[in-house]
C-alpha cells in the first residue's frame, strides 16, 4: 500500500499516486450536495457520494468537501469558512484475527482517490439506489450492496446535515449524521468489522495546515467515548466523532449481538505502548492519516484500540504532541444472522467543542521487579506521569498527591505488603482488603509539573497460577499479576474506599504487571528459568464503567 505523501491541490499541493487502480467492481457514486442552509458562523455544506464517503483532490480525484464556517475565535478572532477533512471513508472487514490476519477488507466508497489508496481488498460495493433529491439540501437517502466470498450485505445509508444548539458563549456547532442500516442477505452469519475513519486537516491554527491538529477523547458527555480532533488551542475548530447510540456490548442499552467497539486517535511519528486489553498482533506507528494500517490489520490495530497517544489506553484526554499529521476514527464489530438488519449512525459534529477538563487521569506504567516464588511476593516498579492539559487562558494544574490503587487477585496482601514511594513523597495506606486490593494516598513531595514523572515501588503477594476474579467488583486478575491504577487530587477525594470511579475522580487505564514463574530442572535444561508472560484479558475498565473502589 501507498503512503499519503501530500495534500490535495485545493492547498496548493500537488497530489500523486502509487499503482493508481480502482477498487475492483466498485461503481462509481452519485454525489449530491448538502447544506444545513445556516447564513454565516455555523454554516455547513458538504458533497458526498452515496456510500458516505468524502475527501479532497488527493491521487487525482474529485474534491468532495466539508465546509464549514465557525464562530469567532478568542485567540484568533474571525475564523474563515474553510474545509475540514481530507478524507473520510467507511471500511468493512471481515473474519478478523488478533493477529492482523482477517479473509475478507473492503472500502465503501465512490471517491476514485480513496478507492486507488485500498484497491487489493476482495469486498467489492454497487450501488442499487443513487442518493435521492427529494429531501435536499439537508438529508438524502442511498442503498448499495457489498460482496465478496461468501459474503453479501444490503446497506441503506441515510445522510443528514443541521445545525446544533450553540456552546455557551454562542459558538456554532453543525453535525452530519449518517444512519447505515446493515442487512445480511447471505446465508450464515457473519463477523463484520465496521470503521468509519476521518483523516482530518484543519487549516484554522495557521502554520502547516494539517500538522497542528491535536486528537483526543473524552467520555464526560455521553455514556460512550467521543473521539475528536481540534486544530492546535482552536476549540471552536474542532471535529468530533460519535456514535448516536452505545455500542458497548457491556453496555445494557448496546444493540444486540454487538461484539466490539473502539475508538482511535493516531499522532504521525508515534508508536503506541502494548494494549493490556487486547494483545497480540503487531504494533505500527502512526503515520500519515488516511492510514493503510487499518486496511492491511483488518481494523485497527490492537495496540490502537482505546489509545491515545500520549496520553493512554481507555483514559480520557488530549495528546500533548503538536507537530506530526493525525486521525481519528471509530470501530464497531457485530455478528449479523441471515436476514438481520444491524444499524450503525455514526455522527460528526462541526465547530465548539467544551475545552478540555484542566485534570486528567496520570498514565500509569508498571513492570515486575523481582518475584519469590517461595512467598508468592512480587515487588514491582510503577510510575505516573502528569500529562494534564496545558489550556490557553488557564493555570496548568499541577499534581500536589495522587492515589494508587493496587488489585492483586485473591492471594491476599500477607507480610510481603509494603510501600517504597517515591523520593520527598509520604505514602498512606488508605485500606486494603481480603482480595489483595489496596488504596494508597501520596502527599508531601515535590509538585509535579507538566511531564513530571514520580516512581516508586510496590511489594504485594500476587494471586496463583490461575487467573482469579475479584468477587465484590468481578474484575479477572491474570496469574501471578497485579493490576493497578492510578488518581490525582481532586475535589472531595478522600483516602478511603469511598473514594472511585464511579463515587468520586476519575482513574487511568488498568497497567497490567505479571510476576515472572521459574520452571522446574528438567535433564534436557537444567537450572533454566522460562518468563512465563501471560497477559491476561480481564473486564475492561473504561471510564464509562470502571468499578467503584469498595472495601
Amino acid at each position: 500500500m501507498m503512503q499519503n505523501v501530500c495534500r490535495g491541490v485545493a492547498v496548493g499541493c500537488m497530489a500523486f499516486a502509487v499503482g493508481m487502480v480502482m477498487l475492483a467492481g466498485t461503481a462509481v457514486a452519485s454525489e449530491v450536495p448538502l447544506d444545513n442552509a445556516i447564513i454565516g458562523n455555523g454554516h455547513f455544506n458538504l458533497t458526498t457520494d452515496d456510500y458516505g464517503s468524502f475527501g479532497d483532490a488527493f491521487q487525482g480525484g474529485p474534491q468532495w468537501l466539508d465546509l464549514f464556517d465557525p464562530s469567532p475565535d478568542p485567540v484568533v478572532g474571525e475564523l474563515p469558512e474553510e474545509f475540514a477533512s481530507f478524507a473520510a471513508h467507511l471500511f468493512f472487514f471481515i473474519d478478523p484475527s488478533t493477529d492482523g490476519n482477517g479473509t475478507h477488507q473492503g472500502v465503501l466508497t465512490g471517491h476514485a482517490g480513496i478507492a486507488a489508496t485500498y484497491d487489493d481488498g476482495n469486498i467489492t460495493c454497487e450501488v442499487a439506489t443513487e442518493n435521492s433529491t427529494a429531501n435536499l439540501p439537508f438529508s438524502t437517502d442511498s442503498v448499495f450492496t457489498c460482496t465478496g466470498p461468501n459474503v453479501d450485505f444490503e446497506v441503506t445509508l441515510t445522510q443528514t446535515v443541521s445545525a446544533l444548539d450553540a456552546g455557551p458563549e454562542g459558538e456554532a456547532r453543525a453535525m452530519l449524521e449518517q444512519e447505515y442500516a446493515i442487512k445480511n442477505t447471505g446465508v450464515s452469519v457473519t463477523e463484520l468489522i465496521v470503521v468509519r475513519h476521518i483523516d482530518e486537516d484543519m487549516p484554522w491554527g495557521g502554520g502547516t495546515f494539517h500538522l497542528d491538529d491535536l486528537v483526543g477523547v473524552d467520555f464526560a458527555e455521553l455514556d460512550r467515548p467521543q473521539v475528536y480532533a481540534q486544530d492546535g488551542d482552536l476549540t471552536t475548530a474542532a471535529l468530533v466523532m460519535r456514535t448516536k447510540d452505545n455500542h458497548d456490548p457491556d453496555f445494557p442499552g448496546a444493540p444486540a449481538n454487538t461484539v466490539d467497539f473502539i475508538y482511535y486517535a493516531g499522532k504521525q511519528g508515534l508508536t503506541p505502548l502494548g494494549n493490556p486489553d487486547y494483545p497480540g498482533g503487531n504494533c505500527p506507528a502512526y503515520d500519515y492519516g488516511t492510514d493503510f494500517q487499518i486496511w492491511d490489520n483488518f481494523g485497527a490495530p490492537n495496540c490502537w484500540k482505546n489509545n491515545v497517544p500520549g496520553v493512554g489506553y481507555d483514559v480520557p484526554g488530549i495528546s500533548p504532541q503538536l507537530d506530526g499529521d493525525s486521525h481519528i476514527g471509530l470501530q464497531v464489530e457485530a455478528l449479523i444472522v441471515p436476514n438481520g438488519t444491524y444499524t450503525i449512525t455514526y455522527q460528526t459534529i462541526y465547530g465548539f467543542r467544551p475545552p478540555p477538563t484542566l485534570q486528567i487521569p496520570p498514565p500509569l506504567e508498571t513492570q515486575l521487579v523481582e518475584y519469590n516464588t517461595d512467598t508468592g511476593c512480587g515487588e514491582f516498579f510503577w510510575r505516573i506521569t502528569n500529562n494534564n492539559p496545558n489550556v490557553p487562558g488557564e493555570v496548568f494544574v499541577n499534581i500536589t498527591e495522587f492515589y494508587l490503587d493496587i488489585e492483586a487477585g485473591d492471594g491476599g496482601d500477607g507480610a510481603c505488603l509494603d510501600m517504597t514511594p517515591p523520593a520527598g513523597w509520604t505514602a498512606q495506606l488508605c485500606g486494603s482488603d481480603n482480595n489483595g486490593h489496596s488504596l494508597y494516598k501520596f502527599t508531601g513531595g515535590t509538585p509535579l509539573g507538566q511531564s513530571d514523572t514520580a516512581n516508586g515501588r510496590f511489594t504485594v503477594n500476587t494471586n496463583g497460577l490461575d487467573p482469579t476474579t475479584n468477587p465484590a467488583n468481578f474484575v479477572e486478575v491474570p496469574p501471578l499479576s497485579v493490576i493497578m491504577h492510578s488518581a490525582q487530587q481532586q475535589e472531595d477525594a478522600a483516602c478511603s474506599f469511598n473514594f472511585g470511579p464511579e463515587t468520586v475522580g476519575n482513574w487511568s487505564g488498568r497497567s497490567v504487571a505479571t510476576a515472572h514463574l521459574p520452571v522446574p530442572s528438567m535433564s534436557t535444561w537444567a537450572k533454566t528459568v522460562l518468563a512465563i508472560m501471560i497477559i491476561g484479558a480481564g473486564a475492561a475498565l473504561v471510564l464509562r464503567s470502571r468499578r467503584p473502589v469498595t472495601a
